[in-house]
């Protein structure tokens, strides 16, 4: 009877390892796919400039810390789709910390981070509808100053430009914007001192 009840511990016990053993096996799979996972996610995150700029701002602020990415993109969207004089874009433009300047080190003007998202967004819309050759020539060089209720300022090379801008691209310039956001009306153009 010793024997057995020995027997039968032993082959418990084995059972027990060999499941224990295949747990470890599934754990250390599982801990490789969350790494992949993390990796892909992190790749991902570093090319979205949104994503970056949540975290820079959002991640040190302690009241903001309970709004995730979602979140944060849904009232970003809110924010451009609501008018510049509406108590809830100046409440959104407070919360999401829009006014907050940023320095565009490309060009040394001081532009805060909606007005060069915004930028960035009308680039990628107009790439699309004009040739290369097109866009690099004459939409490229511009640089964008300033946006107030119902205008965009921009930086144009020269006189020229100016005139080429307002009369063939203008309007390709002001549907691209008016994709994005309909409260910008017009464009007004300055010419570059340097």
């Amino acid at each position: 009877m010793g024997n057995s009840f020995l027997m039968e511990s032993f082959k418990e016990k084995e059972n027990r390892l060999k499941i224990l053993n295949e747990i470890d096996v599934k754990r250390i799979i599982l801990k490789q796919q969350l790494y992949e996972l993390e990796k892909q996610a992190k790749s991902i995150t570093d090319t979205d400039e949104d994503y970056k700029q949540y975290i820079e701002r959002y991640q040190k602020c302690f009241y903001f810390g309970s709004v995730d990415y979602e979140k944060y993109c849904s009232l970003l969207k809110l924010f451009m789709e609501s008018s510049p004089d509406s108590e809830l874009h100046i409440k959104l433009s407070d919360v999401l910390k829009i006014h907050c300047p940023i320095v565009d080190t490309t060009d040394n003007d001081t532009i805060n981070v909606f007005n060069k998202k915004l930028w960035q967004q009308v680039l990628e819309i107009v790439s699309k509808k004009l040739s290369e050759l097109e866009f690099r020539t004459w939409i490229a060089p511009l640089k964008l100053i300033s946006t107030d209720k119902n205008s965009i300022k921009l930086i144009v090379p020269n006189e020229f430009s100016k005139a080429i801008i307002k009369e063939k691209y203008e309007s390709v310039l002001l549907n691209s914007i008016h994709e994005i956001t309909e409260n910008i009306e017009f464009i007004d153009y300055s010419i570059s001192e340097g």
